[in-house]
């Protein structure tokens, strides 16, 4: 609903009748007010497609296509706050068994990409090791909730460690758009 009131603005002249201009404005600005079957009507009304794709295992991608050409693609990241956990792999258990001990923390954390630093302490505790080396000045913090992907991710996106969620950006110039500025 963010790009309503400069859309609202940009088109009133051209394409938005003043009644419909502030129909949607009072939309917008009531929107925690409709009902939530309301809700769902009217946005099926304006979205085209979203998706949803898990592209780390605390990191989603939320992208929408809108209706409305001219309003393009739109998409943000949304980092999960509880993920699960998942059985641990005999390989998993046969790489920690091996290298909890005495390996470095990246080295680790690399050899098990999905899991965070803070799982791996809790099951190699779980399983009677010890770590016989105490590592500081680290960038990957003791306590991460980020796995070794999670911050692969993170880094590739520019998202910082304190982040849990972007801002929409568009990812996609609308065919109508790109003809006109000689793009399509």
């Amino acid at each position: 609903m963010h790009h309503l009131q400069e859309y609202i603005t940009n088109h009133q002249a051209d394409s938005i009748p003043p009644i419909l201009g502030r129909a949607l404005l009072l939309l917008e600005q009531n929107w925690q007010d409709y009902p939530i079957e309301k809700r769902i009507a009217l946005l099926n009304f304006l979205i085209y497609a979203v998706e949803v794709d898990l592209v780390s295992p605390r990191w989603l991608r939320i992208r929408i296509t809108w209706l409305r050409d001219e309003w393009g693609c739109e998409q943000m990241y949304l980092c999960r706050p509880h993920i699960g956990g998942k059985a641990w792999t005999k390989e998993e258990e046969d790489f920690i068994r091996e290298h909890f001990p005495t390996g470095k923390r990246e080295f680790i954390l690399n050899g098990v990409p999905n899991r965070t630093w803070k799982t791996i302490r809790r099951q190699a505790l779980y399983w009677g090791l010890h770590r016989e080396v105490y590592e500081v000045n680290l960038e990957i913090p003791q306590d991460s909730d980020f796995s070794m992907m999670d911050l692969r991710f993170m880094e590739q996106e520019g998202i910082a460690m304190t982040q849990r969620n972007t801002n929409w950006i568009t990812v996609s110039i609308p065919m109508s758009t790109a003809s006109v500025n000689g793009w399509g």
